[in-house]
């Protein structure tokens, strides 16, 4: 692509905003833009959560387990005591807000396949 404005022959600078991506120039009104969507949202794979063996059964773990499964807290328990476990399944943009929660409380998982976000 030319680096410079088919209009005024200033320079176009590169953007991305939100979910919009594209070249503006840097003197006029001119621009092109096209749509961008970040990877993670394009990705269809099916990962796996599995709670692994060692975590501490206390009551903030209790609570992450309870708030990515959507089970109460005696179910919650239940995976802690009885990992490794299975606690979630979904495409990459559900998985990566559980990856946060776990990697914020140092709860010891696994995703597979891997994970690259």
């Amino acid at each position: 692509m030319n680096d410079k404005c088919p209009v005024c022959n200033h320079d176009l600078i590169p953007f991305t905003e939100g979910s919009t991506t594209g070249v503006r120039c840097s003197y006029c009104d001119y621009s092109i833009v096209t749509t961008y969507i970040e990877p993670i949202y394009e990705d269809d794979n099916i990962y796996t959560v599995v709670l692994e063996a060692g975590n501490s059964v206390d009551m903030s773990t209790i609570k992450v387990i309870s708030k990515i499964t959507g089970k109460n807290y005696i179910f919650s328990k239940q995976y802690l005591e009885n990992a490794p476990a299975i606690i979630a399944k979904g495409i990459a943009a559900e998985i990566i807000e559980m990856k946060s929660q776990l990697d914020s409380s140092n709860v010891k998982y696994s995703i597979s396949p891997e994970f690259p976000y």
